[in-house]
């Protein structure tokens, strides 16, 4: 297992705007991958998820068919095209800042699965204890970049170079939604050294990802987080976003 990490852990890429991952420099004869093809963050780590499509753009519709999840699994929620999401973990805590195309930070605590959602400029905080395909919930149960889960062995289709940096290269078509009637395309690279991801493409919505130093100490989490936790039972998995206040 290859798994190369310097201490400041960056991975800059240099990528034109016309390219995609499937695209991207001379194609080689394809290795082996590894097993797993993705690995997960270091314990302390933190990075950027930079996405080039405005909220306006009819593709931000199509942002949960990166998992295959539905995009109407919440209809109650009004779904936010992000332009930034910056993630900081520690241990089994996650720390999100998600920036939308509006300039508004969302902010998510997972702590050991459970979920709080801080809405920006209302005061509101939503608890959640498993995804069930909700916008407000990121599943990191089982990687650290669950809009990358569809990446598998059965849709590896090249080895190429991306900038710098050799990568596998992987491509999915996902069957067409009720709302476009179209097939969206997935495209994503990984680094060969690191197994982390680089970029992905979802019908011309690029998302970069970059990582930084990890964080000098590990994340301390907020009394009012752990409040709010407090409040909703554990193991109850509730049918619709609870909207609710921390005790003073």
């Amino acid at each position: 297992m290859k798994v190369l990490f310097s201490t400041l852990l960056i991975a800059t890429v240099s990528i034109s705007a016309g390219q995609t991952p499937d695209s991207m420099g001379p194609k080689g004869d394809k290795p082996p991958l590894p097993n797993p093809i993705l690995q997960r963050a270091p314990v302390l780590s933190q990075w950027t998820i930079s996405s080039s499509v405005p909220a306006s753009s009819p593709n931000s519709s199509r942002q949960s068919a990166q998992n295959g999840r539905s995009q109407n699994s919440d209809k109650n929620s009004d779904k936010p095209s992000f332009t930034q999401i910056s993630i900081t973990k520690s241990g089994s805590t996650y720390f999100e800042v998600e920036v939308d195309a509006s300039g508004r930070k969302w902010e998510k605590w997972n702590v050991n699965g459970r979920q709080v959602t801080f809405e920006p400029g209302t005061g509101k905080s939503m608890v959640v204890y498993s995804g069930g395909g909700s916008f407000f919930y990121t599943d990191f149960s089982t990687t650290d970049f669950p809009n990358l889960s569809w990446i598998s062995p059965e849709n590896y289709i090249a080895f190429r170079q991306v900038g710098k940096v050799k990568c596998y290269i992987f491509r999915k078509e996902i069957a067409p939604t009720e709302d476009d009637g179209k097939i969206v395309i997935l495209t994503a690279a990984v680094d060969s050294e690191t197994q982390l991801p680089i970029v992905m493409d979802t019908d011309g919505q690029r998302s970069i990802y970059q990582f930084g130093p990890p964080p000098a100490a590990p994340l301390v989490i907020p009394e009012k987080v752990l409040s709010l936790l407090e409040q909703q039972p554990k193991g109850q998995l509730p049918r619709r976003l609870r909207t609710v206040t921390a005790r003073n």
